[in-house]
């Protein structure tokens, strides 16, 4: 006996192309501070270095996601 599939709809977010840009660019702008922040926490005892490094990154990502 074989069974009949009910039909399945996706439903997705539509919304404009401008809030995807902002979802993409967090996404992006938050996970290689955190990556680069826990990478140098690993090898580094300063904290200074640590956070001038996070900072310079995200300035870095501000300028290449405005280009």
């Amino acid at each position: 006996m074989v069974k009949k599939q009910k039909h399945h709809v996706e439903r997705h977010f539509t919304a404009s192309e401008l809030i995807r840009d902002i979802v993409i660019g967090m996404s992006f702008g938050l996970t290689v501070p955190f990556a680069l922040a826990a990478g140098l926490s690993g090898s580094v005892d300063s904290t200074t270095l640590i956070l001038t490094a996070g900072g310079a990154e995200i300035a870095a990502s501000c300028i290449a996601m405005g280009l």
